[in-house]
């Protein structure tokens, strides 16, 4: 193989591991954001079924 093509596999290569190290460390910052949305949405979730609930009484006045 001549020096050429020995730098242009290198530099392939080279640019491969530099952009995997570039990509990894945001994908794991969005999973972290996604866990807490996750969380956010959990807990809403229980406020709206509370809200259901004391509606549902102040309406009807009679509990389930």
């Amino acid at each position: 193989m001549n020096y050429e093509l020995i730098t242009i596999v290198f530099t392939i290569v080279g640019t491969g591991i530099a952009m995997t190290g570039l990509i990894i460390p945001r994908l794991s910052k969005i999973d972290n954001h996604i866990a807490d949305l996750r969380e956010h949405m959990a807990r809403l979730e229980g406020s709206i079924d509370v809200l259901k609930d004391l509606f549902q009484v102040s309406v009807t006045g009679r509990t389930q």
